[in-house]
């Protein structure tokens, strides 16, 4: 259960990313960049999959750096996760 709702705030983070980048490209209304880290919080893997594959806010220094901190974020908690409630 845990694993599905992970892999649906993936999925949404990289949506999100997904759609900033397309209103980037065709210059319209953008996602704010608290959002996206927003939903990065919850789905890291999918907001750092589309910024790579799609090269969005690759330059945004700034950004870059929040997204890497959230890996961080992200196996400090699994990692206390499986240690401590022993979800796998």
């Amino acid at each position: 259960m845990v694993a599905a709702l992970y892999a649906v705030a993936c999925l949404w983070a990289a949506f999100v990313m997904v759609v900033d980048k397309e209103r980037a490209v065709g210059a319209g209304r953008r996602v704010p960049e608290a959002t996206l880290l927003f939903w990065a919080v919850f789905g890291w893997p999918g907001a750092k999959a589309v910024q790579r594959l799609w090269r969005h806010k690759t330059r945004k220094q700034p950004f870059a750096r929040r997204l890497n901190v959230l890996l961080i974020v992200h196996a400090g908690f699994w990692a206390g996760a499986v240690g401590v409630f022993g979800f796998t």
